[in-house]
């Protein structure tokens, strides 16, 4: 008897798996879409540090990108991408590009960008960029110099998630059907935008929604600081009556003791912190709950 070594299995619906471990950067999922270079060439990568220092990631310096020329696979009605990244620069002035889908710089569908004074992340899925309807703001904002798993979801019709290392931080109704253009995929910049000076490493792209415990199953705990999904985000900035509100479901508002252990660190990992400070808990005593201050609510489950 014998036995044959073969490539990872890929999923039906995973139409581009690039894990930036070999000399070119390869479309691991089978399907054959290879990031090319601005000449439509098959050329390396400059290679940077894997996540976990396991192989290797793409290094992107905030001018260089890569394309896939034939996207027509990612025209569907659903989507989700996946990446790791390390965000290796802060604001520049100007919007930055981390992966776009659509011909010419109007055409987003989608896109995921960086806000230009801030390192807050913008989801896209819109043909025009004056469209709000199909804007998704993080919560959060970005770490710099830590590696940060990404995950976007949308379904045509449904909602479009956002999660940062596996905790939904944010999420819109779309009412209307997905639209679907032409044009290529773009990685780490697009021709029409600044690029980001960053790592990026395991970028998946699904053809489906893919669910939030899927999305769980490929991070490391022990690198993101979030574990399961103990705490989550109920509202950014409301009233403790709304805090309290916020968390529906298998969840209540954080007790303080809750947010101590562990709490505080998840909204950290999350980049909440950076952005809204103050932080309701349950039980707080005194008159600030009565106060109409606008602070964070986190959802511990029950």
């Amino acid at each position: 008897g014998g036995f044959v070594v073969g490539p990872a299995h890929a999923p039906g619906d995973l139409a581009i798996w690039y894990q930036f471990d070999k000399s070119l950067p390869v479309d691991e999922s089978g399907r054959g879409h290879h990031l090319a270079d601005p000449e439509r060439t098959l050329t390396p990568l400059p290679v940077g540090p894997g996540v976990l220092g396991r192989g290797g990631s793409a290094a992107f310096d905030g001018r260089l990108h890569r394309a896939v020329h034939d996207a027509s696979a990612l025209e569907g009605p659903s989507f989700s991408v996946m990446l790791w990244i390390y965000l290796r620069e802060d604001s520049v002035g100007t919007w930055r590009t981390i992966f776009k889908k659509g011909a010419g710089a109007e055409e987003l569908l989608p896109a995921l960008l960086l806000w230009p004074d801030e390192r807050r992340l913008q989801l896209r899925a819109s043909p025009r960029a004056d469209t709000a309807a199909t804007v998704l703001n993080s919560v959060g904002l970005l770490p710099l110099r830590r590696w940060t798993h990404i995950a976007a979801t949308g379904t045509a019709g449904g909602a479009m998630r956002l999660y940062i290392n596996g905790v939904k931080d944010g999420e819109i109704i779309v009412d209307s059907p997905r639209v679907v253009g032409g044009g290529e995929l773009y990685l780490g910049r697009d021709p029409w935008r600044a690029g980001v000076k960053a790592y990026l490493d395991d970028f998946r792209w699904y053809t489906r929604a893919v669910a939030a415990d899927e999305i769980r199953a490929v991070l490391y705990p022990s690198l993101t600081g979030v574990a399961g999904d103990f705490v989550r985000l109920g509202c950014a900035s409301c009233t403790f009556t709304e805090a309290v509100r916020s968390c529906t479901g298998r969840s209540h508002l954080c007790s303080l003791q809750e947010l101590f252990s562990g709490g505080f660190h998840t909204a950290r990992a999350m980049g909440w912190l950076a952005a809204s400070p103050e932080v309701w808990y349950d039980s707080e005593e005194g008159t600030q709950r009565f106060s109409g201050a606008g602070r964070m609510g986190l959802c511990c489950a029950d």
